[in-house]
Order: C-alpha cells, then structure tokens, then sequence
C-alpha cells in the first residue's frame, strides 16, 4: 500500500520493497515517503516487518525485491559507514553500541576526532566542539564520563548526538530511531522527545520506530503501520487517537486481553523460601504455589529486580532455606536451579538471554538437547523438527523460519522464543524479568497469555515487573518490596494499578524515612 504522497523532497522513498526469508515473507511490497524535515512514526506488532525493514535500510540485509532512495539517491549494496556519511543518514538502535569503558568524549568522536599534522589527536579542540555540541542541545553530561556510569536515558541522548553528528547540515538528512525507549523509564522519556524536536529543527527527517502508541501522538507529524509485512496504513497524525492507532496495528478483529485464560485455584506449593539475602534484598521469604502468578515491583533499589536472580543462583546469596517441589536446595547455583525444574528468562535479551548467533531451532530446543539425541548421540533432526514446528506454531514467533538466526529476530519473537521453549522441559518454576521489556502491544498481549498458560499447565511464577497493569494482567498476587524487604503484599481481589502505585510510593516513603 503506497502512502499517497509526493516523494520530490522527500528524505526517504521506499518503493515497493520485499524480503523472505526461506518461504517466509517478511516484507511484502511496501511502500513508504518520509518527507525532508518530518518526523514520521512507524508502528507495527512485533512480526510485522518493521524490524526488517530497518535492517533493509541500514544494508544488513539485501531486498529481494524494490528499491530504497535517500533524498533522490538509491542504495546500493555493499554498503559501510562512509556510505551513509555520504547519503546522510544515521541510525541510533536499541541496542545503541557504545563503548562503556571509553568515555563520553570518546565514544561520539570515534572516528571523527581532530588530527594535527602529524596525526595527533587535537583533544583540547575536540572537547571544546563536544562541549559546544551538548550545549546546543542543553545537555549537562559530563564529556570525561565513563559511559558506563551514565543513565539509559543519558546514554540514549550520546547515540541521538554520535549519529546526528554525520548528518548535521545535510539536506534532506534522515535519522532512524530503531526502538531507541523501548527500554527507558516513562519520566525520562521528555528528554529524548525534547532532543529529537530539536534535531528535527534543523531540518533533519526523524523515522521513529516504535511499539509506544502514545510517542506518535507526542511526537509525529504522520504515522505508518505494518502488519504481517505489508504497510496498512499511512496517516497524518491529526486528531488520531489511542486507540485508533491500536486498531491500526492490530487490525479492528483483535483486542488486548480478549484471550486472557480463565484462573484456577492455585495448588500445592512449589516455591518456598525461607530466608534470602543479596546485596539489596535483605531477609526476604516467600512461598509461590502451583498454578500461581506471583509479581515482584517496587521504585529503583528495592531489590525486587535483584530477587530472580538470588533465587536462580546467579548472583550470590545467602539462604537459610529453600524447597522446590518438595526438594531442598542445599547450594544455590544456575546448574543445580535448572535440575531441579527452575527457569530464568532474564530482562537482558542481548547479553543473558537467548544466543544470539545460533538459529531459532537451537535457541528453542536448548533446554531439551539430550532427550532429541539420537543412536550416536547426536542431534537427531527427525525429533527436533515437530518440537520446533509445534513452538512456532503454538508462540506465533514470526518470521518462523527454523533455520533463520536468533538475533534476525525482533524483541518480541525472541521474548516469545525463550518463553515457549521452557514448555517442553518440564519447568516446574519460571522466574521472569520484565518479560514484556521493549515488546509491543500485541507482543505483550501474547506473552501474558504465554505466562498464563504457563501456570495453567502447572508451573509456579514469579514476575518482576515495574507495569502495574502488566502485573494487574498477568499476576494473582503482588509482593511490594522497599529497602530490600516485602514491605506490602496485594491480594487478587485489591490488585489495581491506582493501588500498587500508591502502596509502592507510600511504603517506600516510609521505609527511607524509617532507614534515615
């Protein structure tokens, strides 16, 4: 579907482009103008071809078919950095790829530094033109900062700055934002909103990629969305709302929360902690029976985000007791956790989360190699093939090529991925980190469901999360943790996200004063 517009000025012009991937259409003939100077907002579930499409624009994958122009001039592959220098363009990712032992100063002018005559870096020129450029944009970090002691937030303004710097005075210069707050606190985000306005005030056109329906709203002066590969619609922003932009990427037929399972009692206890402390949690027990969705929250430094990992083994603890299904745990450790029936799917995708080289069909049949072992102990294809098939069917993972490598994926798909294979290996517990971290709306919809049938199957949860209505959605009972205690505990029946926000602040409050 073509947007419609004229594309004479416009900084971007995709027409007609296609990728698969083995039979698989990941995108299908779309179509797409970003105008000079626009900031244009592109929407989509996860599946639906916005993650490929932006790796169309950057030249990691090659089109199977269309063509892609910035400002007038199309791409040709191969393509390297010095190629988008040239065209001006910049992409800031989620994952943005800074360096965090080099420092601020370092990481936006790799590269790019001032030499001399003989090659010397110039550092007292390049630290005044840093500190001119973190001005401009009214920024106060400081240029000999670690990047590795700096917020998200601050560290998502340095890659805004390394990748506008290559297109600053270019006509018809084009930024692409790939999910770049997906992964930031809500009262953060003002400062990045600020700083893309301004880089679109110097006449630079912004594709922002983003699951946030609201962001569009805030930000764009028109809006696009993919679904299943194909652009289904491309609108000025106007007086959209909410919910039109939902209906836009879901289509009229599907509604959050329409398939949500029903609850059953919660059975025996599978889960039982005596005593753990960590390095913030402090003495904290609990017990999570059969069937049970138990949510961990709590403000910055409560040591709810620290208790999965105590729990799994992979941060040290001290624990005085704990039994799963029935057994006691001596010593905590990954290894042992995982023998015993535990699970951990953790926050961090990129780094502890699925391998990222391997292909979808070894991410997914990892928890149960020795049981698809063959006669000489090998992998045995004819068993792998139906597991794999049947998780990709029954997790709706897209593209759902087997053999596709895992890091191809978006967020979403490798979210549902590592969900789905833990069905297959007898988990009696799953712990969670922010399942739903940097998902879209239909994605989160679909792993609520995953989490649900989880427990339905018989599995104890234990979710941390810091979306009241994520936990209100998925959990039976919330755990509100201050100064790394259980400071409050909401039952089924009180669980709203007006009340865990007004227990989190209060009984933090109180805990800080009671600690002062």
């Amino acid at each position: 579907m073509p947007d419609g517009r004229e594309s004479g000025s416009a900084a971007l012009e995709v027409v007609e482009l296609t990728k698969r991937f083995g039979r698989t259409t990941a995108l299908d003939a779309v179509s797409l103008t970003v105008a000079a100077a626009e900031i244009h907002a592109l929407l989509g579930h996860n599946g639906s071809g916005k993650s490929t499409l932006v790796k169309l624009l950057s030249g990691y994958h090659h089109p199977d078919g269309g063509t892609i122009r910035f400002a007038g001039r199309e791409l040709r592959h191969p393509v390297s950095q010095a190629t988008f220098r040239e065209l001006g363009v910049g992409f800031v990712h989620q994952d943005i790829g800074l360096v965090p032992a080099a420092t601020v100063t370092e990481n936006l002018l790799i590269g790019r530094f001032t030499t001399g005559a003989f090659g010397q870096i110039r550092w007292r020129a390049d630290r005044i033109r840093l500190k001119q450029l973190l001005a401009s944009f009214e920024l106060d970090i400081d240029p000999d900062a670690q990047v590795g002691s700096l917020t998200a937030t601050q560290r998502t303004l340095i890659g805004l700055l390394r990748a506008f710097q290559d297109i600053d005075g270019r006509a018809s210069g084009l930024l692409v934002l790939d999910e770049v707050t997906a992964s930031l606190p809500a009262e953060e985000l003002d400062k990045v909103f600020a700083a893309v306005r301004a880089i679109r005030q110097r006449g630079i056109a912004v594709l922002l990629v983003t699951h946030h329906l609201n962001e569009p709203l805030l930000l764009a002066d028109r809006v696009s969305a993919l679904r299943d590969g194909r652009l289904v619609a491309s609108v000025a922003v106007g007086d959209q709302t909410e919910r039109d932009l939902a209906e836009m990427v879901l289509g009229e037929e599907r509604r959050i929360g329409a398939n949500r399972p029903s609850r059953p009692a919660p059975g025996d206890v599978v889960l039982k902690v005596g005593s753990v402390t960590g390095a913030i949690v402090d003495d904290v027990s609990l017990t999570v029976r059969r069937g049970e969705v138990v949510g961990l929250t709590g403000l910055a430094g409560s040591g709810h985000d620290e208790l999965p990992y105590l729990l799994y083994g992979s941060r040290k603890a001290v624990v005085a007791q704990l039994t799963l299904a029935g057994g006691p745990l001596r010593r905590l450790s990954p290894n042992l956790s995982r023998g015993a029936g535990m699970a951990l799917v953790s926050g961090d995708r990129a780094k502890a989360g699925g391998v990222l080289p391997a292909t979808l069909a070894e991410n997914l049949s990892a928890p149960v190699l020795n049981s698809l072992r063959g006669p000489l102990l090998n992998i045995s294809a004819r068993k792998e093939r139906p597991l794999v098939s049947d998780l990709v069917r029954r997790f709706d993972i897209r593209p759902g090529e087997p053999s596709m490598v895992f890091s191809a994926l978006s967020g979403g798909n490798q979210q549902k991925a590592l969900l789905g294979r833990w069905l297959t290996s007898g988990c009696q517990c799953l712990l969670l980190d922010q399942p739903t971290r940097g998902v879209d709306l239909s994605g989160r919809s679909e792993i609520h469901r995953q989490v649900r049938e989880l427990a339905s199957g018989g599995a104890a949860v234990v979710m941390y999360s810091t979306d009241p209505e994520e936990i209100v959605e998925v959990c039976d009972r919330a755990l509100i943790l201050a100064a790394g205690q259980i400071v409050a505990e909401v039952s089924q029946d009180e669980l709203t996200p007006a009340r865990l926000e007004h227990l989190t602040r209060d009984r933090s409050l109180h805990s800080t004063a009671a600690q002062g």
